[in-house]
């Protein structure tokens, strides 16, 4: 691997692409690194007959007309480089250069990956169809990252006939598509939904082969749903879709309403919280439809269903919008809704999906019986609850000790209950459970920003004792050092 940074490090390169050299088979010419498009270009010409360089990243660095004939005729006679990144954040408004590059990559047959993240694509439809007809043509790519582009809904013409056409044949090899973090909003998600819905019915989205779909950080709003529903019943080999914050505006940088600048850190702290917190409950309503929908076309797929891993972190989810969620949500294994409006009517509702084994739940309103119902299910082997208000548990309403169900089926493996606020009492309940054979599959503990100052030494007994008596599980409960107050004195017994 070559990274770059060191006088003459381009005639290196240059040669060891000439002479085969074994040692580079990645190249990363780093955004920051001052060079040339006469120097890009004579790299891209060594690349041509190269064949063992694997990977070329020069993304953020511009490209004359000569600089791309050269990338393209090395595509055309490379077919051993599997990953490529190049172009800056204004190569999709080029459409004359950018039609160069896509001549040699449609007639590539070595390409894998192919990453072009953040380069200018949005609002140019015609240069977005395109790339898209190249990437069609393609015989061997297998992911595509368009990710940051400012995709709107313009373009949505394109992505929509990408995924419903033809010409992505059962055959295809696309298997990973990203395009997260752009601007489609809820008039292109109804698009793509409508032209998911009207296609033929014994299609599939981007061919049978698409494994992974990226939606997230679009403002997809109450198309979000529909989109959700058509995506996760016409495709019939998805693995993971991900459909994180898709349910609140874009916000623009006029928009953006700071703090007051005589705010100390904490204040602007919960000052943002509580934005953050008013934000989703006016989301909620569009995030429980997502997840309603989700959950429809989950049960429409059946005992069919590929889908494993869903993501929909950051939408306002709250407990009803998980309702559906039953012994006949099949084949689902991993959800994420991390940063929701989930409480313990939730977790009941998470426990009834048999099929599911890993959850993340941090920042939401979990709290002692979600904790214990999710810890009793029989087939959650990860349970992720950091800054959730999961405390006090070790005490009953009269301040009486409180001994904790001992959990004996459970199957969890992992456990993050960090940040939850968890005092010396409730550890010292947990670790009378744990060195009574409690959760008996349990190899990793989460448990770092609970502990005070006062009580570090006191914590620390107890995990010594847990870790000479369970070995087998590895815990974490120190705070790390950037989350320490520094303006604080140390505390002092």
């Amino acid at each position: 691997m070559a990274w770059g940074g060191n006088d003459g490090a381009v005639e290196r390169w240059i040669k060891q692409l000439e002479e085969n050299d074994p040692k580079l088979v990645s190249l990363h010419i780093l955004s920051f690194r001052p060079i040339s498009t006469l120097e890009l270009s004579r790299i891209f010409k060594a690349v041509a007959g190269n064949t063992v360089l694997k990977e070329l990243y020069c993304s953020g660095h511009g490209l004359d007309r000569n600089a791309m004939e050269q990338l393209s005729e090395a595509l055309t006679l490379n077919d051993t480089l599997e990953l490529l990144n190049i172009g800056n954040t204004t190569l999709g408004q080029d459409q004359a250069l950018l039609s160069i590059f896509c001549e040699g990559l449609a007639v590539n047959e070595g390409l894998k990956t192919l990453d072009l993240e953040n380069k200018g694509l949005g609002q140019q439809p015609e240069a977005l169809s395109l790339l898209v007809k190249s990437i069609q043509q393609h015989p061997t790519i297998q992911h595509v990252y368009l990710g940051r582009n400012e995709l709107d809904d313009l373009t949505v013409g394109a992505l929509a006939q990408w995924l419903t056409t033809a010409t992505c044949s059962p055959t295809s090899s696309l298997r990973c598509l990203r395009l997260n973090m752009n601007s489609i909003g809820r008039e292109g998600a109804h698009v793509l939904a409508k032209a998911l819905a009207d296609s033929d019915k014994h299609s599939s989205l981007v061919g049978s082969g698409l494994t992974e779909l990226d939606l997230s950080e679009n403002p997809l709003m109450d198309g979000a749903g529909p989109l959700a529903n058509q995506i996760v019943t016409r495709c019939s080999s998805l693995h993971t879709l991900k459909l994180m914050n898709v349910c609140t505006p874009s916000e623009l940088d006029d928009d953006l309403e700071l703090p007051p600048p005589t705010m100390d850190s904490e204040e602007v702290e919960r000052a943002l919280e509580s934005r953050n917190q008013a934000e989703l409950e006016k989301a909620s309503p569009l995030g429980n439809a997502l997840m309603d929908a989700v959950c429809q076309g989950l049960k429409a797929r059946g005992e069919c269903n590929t889908l494993q891993s869903i993501w929909l972190d950051q939408n306002g989810i709250e407990s009803c919008g998980l309702s559906l969620l039953d012994q006949h949500t099949t084949g689902l294994k991993e959800l994420h809704l991390r940063g929701n409006r989930i409480d313990d009517t939730g977790a009941n509702y998470l426990a009834r999906c048999e099929s599911l084994q890993h959850v993340e739940l941090g920042a939401n309103n979990i709290g002692c019986d979600g904790l214990a119902t999710l810890l009793g299910t029989n087939s959650l082997t990860y349970v992720g609850l950091f800054s959730n208000p999961i405390n006090g548990f070790s005490q009953d309403q009269d301040g009486g000790k409180v001994e904790l169900p001992r959990f004996k089926n459970s199957q969890i493996q992992s456990l993050d209950i960090g940040g939850c606020g968890i005092s010396l009492s409730d550890v010292e309940a947990m670790a009378r459970m744990l060195l009574d054979d409690g959760l008996p599959n349990l190899t990793l503990l989460e448990m770092g920003g609970n502990v005070e100052d006062k009580d570090m030494e006191s914590w620390e007994l107890v995990m010594n004792e847990l870790k000479e008596r369970r070995p087998d599980i590895h815990i974490a409960w120190r705070r790390l050092a950037k989350e320490m107050d520094s303006n604080k004195p140390p505390f002092i017994k």
